[in-house]
C-alpha cells in the first residue's frame, strides 16, 4: 500500500478494523462466517450486540406474558382459575417485587384512559378483592401478617 507522497505504508496483515468499534483487532478475534469469510465485527462487538437483542427480545416476551395473563385474570370465572392466572403473572414477573415494577411500568407507559390501563385496574381489583374474600372466610388477619407471610398466602393454592 502506498501513501500520496509515494513512501510505502507497513499494512500489518494480521489485524482488521472493526465495522462497530472502528478499532483495529487481530484476525483472530473475529468470527468465521460459515459460508467461508470473516464478520465484519469484533467478537466482542457481536457479543454486545447479541446480549441487547436478547434483552429486548426478553422484555417483549415478558410484555406479552403478562398482557396475557392480565387478561387471563379479567376472564377468570371461578376462583381457582383467578389464583392460577395470577400465580401465572408472578411466575412471569419474578415474584411480587417484579410484578409491582413491571405493572407500573406497563400502567405507566399505557395513555390516559385507554383499555389496557383500564384493564390492568380492573384485574388488579379482582385479585384484591378474590384475596380479601379468601382472608374473610379465614381467621388471619392481614394486617398481622408479615410481608413474606401475606406474599406466600397470596400464591399459594388453596
Amino acid at each position: 500500500m502506498y501513501h500520496d507522497d509515494g513512501h510505502q505504508l507497513y499494512m500489518p496483515q494480521d489485524v482488521r478494523l472493526c465495522s462497530v468499534c472502528r478499532n483495529w483487532v487481530e484476525l483472530n478475534e473475529f468470527r468465521k462466517r460459515t459460508g467461508g469469510g470473516i464478520a465484519p465485527e469484533c467478537r466482542e462487538c457481536h457479543n454486545f450486540i447479541r446480549a441487547a437483542q436478547r434483552r429486548r427480545q426478553r422484555a417483549r416476551r415478558r410484555t406479552k406474558d403478562l398482557q396475557q395473563a392480565i387478561a387471563d385474570i379479567n376472564v377468570a370465572s371461578h376462583p381457582p382459575d383467578l389464583r392460577a392466572a395470577a400465580t401465572a403473572v408472578l411466575g412471569v414477573c419474578g415474584g411480587l417485587r417484579g410484578f409491582a415494577k413491571h405493572y407500573a411500568a406497563q400502567f405507566n407507559a399505557a395513555a390516559e384512559g385507554s383499555q389496557m390501563r383500564t384493564s390492568m385496574l380492573l384485574a388488579g381489583v379482582r385479585l384484591v378483592l378474590q384475596c380479601a374474600k379468601e382472608l374473610d372466610a379465614s381467621d388471619v388477619r392481614p394486617e398481622d401478617m408479615s410481608d413474606e407471610e401475606l406474599a406466600a398466602y397470596s400464591v399459594e393454592p388453596r
